[in-house]
């Protein structure tokens, strides 16, 4: 299934038109609904598994294929209490795509305060995102991503760094700022 949808991912970068449809200095406000799954042996992965979460975000783009954005999120663990809370802000980029469609990858940084986790303090964490967007209409766009985090001991010392694996849908409406 994964190798599948990688594929998919890496056809649609390479095929299509030459630009994506332009959102050139326009800001975008959004929501996001995210499904945070931890993997690869945090302590976290022993006590909660995947779980539905949330977040809010504000993107700019500077061009037809730059922007930066920044979300605020929450990550959210079941069979237990812990949950994330994120301000990341993250450089993305998108890819020329058929029509409506624009294949995205972003890479970014955060601050992740894990709640009800011992040591509780700030901890820097590591993004990468890839996913596509789809212009519903020129003012809304749905966007289907999945966003690798990983939650270091930089800031705040855990007994191993946690990583997350997060699904997301994002809906955003866009203003222009010309």
């Amino acid at each position: 299934m994964l190798k599948n949808l990688i594929t998919l991912f890496f056809v649609l970068v390479f095929s299509g038109s030459a630009s994506a449809y332009d959102l050139s200095r326009k800001v975008g406000i959004g929501a996001i609904a995210n499904y945070a799954i931890p993997v690869f042996g945090h302590d976290l992965n022993s006590v909660g598994g995947a779980d539905f979460g949330y977040g809010a975000l504000i993107r700019y783009h500077r061009d037809p294929f730059f922007g930066v954005e920044l979300d605020l999120s929450r990550s959210e663990f079941s069979d237990t209490n812990i949950y994330f809370n994120n301000i990341n802000l993250l450089g993305f980029w998108r890819f020329g795509g058929g029509n409506n469609f624009t294949p995205v990858v972003g890479f970014g940084l955060g601050v992740t305060t894990i709640k009800y986790w011992v040591p509780q303090n700030a901890k820097l964490s590591l993004l990468g995102r890839a996913g596509v967007d789809y212009a519903i209409s020129k003012s809304f766009t749905l966007a289907a991503l999945a966003e690798y985090q990983y939650v270091s001991n930089f800031l705040g010392k855990m007994s191993s760094p946690a990583q997350v694996i997060t699904p997301q849908i994002a809906l955003s409406y866009y203003l222009d700022i010309q």
